[in-house]
């Protein structure tokens, strides 16, 4: 677990993480959701937020062929 690494003063349940949509950002994404709990609020532009919904789907399934549901509870 990546918590380990991270001193607290305080428990961390959110993240807002921008980029995700690029490359590094993409996989920041996945060790954030396979190794934490953490909630990940994600900035991404779009024409709505369906649309942002689609291209961050899209990237995380050309990235890992992997598809984001099984984590849609978590991210925002």
């Amino acid at each position: 677990s990546i918590d380990k690494f991270i001193p607290q003063l305080k428990p961390i349940n959110n993240i807002l993480l921008t980029g995700a949509t690029g490359y590094l950002g993409c996989h920041l994404l996945f060790t954030l959701l396979t190794t934490t709990k953490y909630n990940i609020y994600l900035l991404i532009r779009g024409q709505s937020i369906e649309h942002a919904k689609h291209k961050i789907y899209q990237k995380f399934l050309f990235y890992f062929s992997i598809d984001l549901d099984q984590f849609e509870r978590r991210l925002f």
